[in-house]
């Protein structure tokens, strides 16, 4: 399994807008953990739609509010943006000759291709970065965003995991 990650993103400048903050954040120097080669355009268009919304969301409301508010504004304007957004995703867990239906669940799932978890939380910690690595792996979906809306500036609440490895396997 080959994982990448960043934590959190910067910002180069300032007084940008959110569409351009994401828009740096999928195209900054580090261009291999940002658009690898082996995670799909769909992916990495998906991804940048997410954070294009999430940047939307969090400069009209700020930090403060439940996590539930920000998902469901996310997907609302991620769907009027057109994409395929399902929420509180079950998922089966399969290990070998065990299979367990509806084992865990993801907050959305964005066009098939990106895994968003959100938090509204005082601190992110290691454990949900793992929980969000484990979901791409088992899940075998490439792209996984950890946003936590429960910062001044949300640049600092936004990590991103890359799968590329087959789907199921640790």
């Amino acid at each position: 399994m080959r994982q990448e990650h960043l934590l959190p993103f910067e910002l180069h400048g300032a007084n940008r807008t959110p569409s351009a903050v994401a828009a740096s954040y999928m195209t900054s120097s580090d261009e291999a953990a940002m658009n690898h080669r082996d995670v799909p355009d769909k992916a990495n268009k998906a991804a940048k739609a997410v954070l294009d919304a999430a940047f939307w969301v969090h400069t009209r409301t700020g930090p403060g509010l439940l996590e539930r508010a920000y998902r469901l504004a996310l997907v609302e304007r991620l769907r009027k943006d057109g994409h395929d957004v399902r929420m509180e995703v079950m998922m089966d867990l399969s290990l070998d000759d065990v299979h367990v239906d509806n084992a865990f669940r993801v907050d959305l799932v964005v066009d098939g291709c990106v895994i968003v978890e959100l938090k509204a939380v005082q601190e992110v910690l290691e454990v949900h970065l793992s929980q969000l690595s484990t979901y791409l792996r088992l899940g075998g979906i490439p792209v996984g965003l950890l946003i936590n809306f429960n910062v001044p500036r949300l640049r600092k609440g936004i990590y991103r995991r890359v799968y590329t490895g087959a789907a199921g396997r640790p």
